[in-house]
């Protein structure tokens, strides 16, 4: 798939639900055993997919440690 189009497409309602993401994220991490990634907590449909493929919430900030100043979360997810 071009990078433009994955680009354009990212977030867009008619792209959720067609395996895009889960794909690029199994492909990126593949390889490692242990993968970590901050989620805003407000995030509901990046929350679902996270935990739907594997992810487990460790930690939960309050902000102060991201640029935005928006709660947060660490999710971890082990091989």
């Amino acid at each position: 798939m071009p990078r433009r189009a994955l680009r354009e497409g990212a977030g867009r309602p008619a792209w959720t639900g067609q395996g895009i993401g889960s794909r690029l994220l199994l492909d990126a991490t593949a390889a490692l055993p242990v993968v970590k990634l901050h989620c805003f907590q407000a995030n509901t449909g990046a929350r679902r997919f996270y935990e739907g493929r594997g992810f487990q919430a460790e930690s939960f900030g309050d902000g102060t440690t991201n640029e935005e100043g928006l709660p947060d979360i660490l999710y971890v997810r082990r091989r």
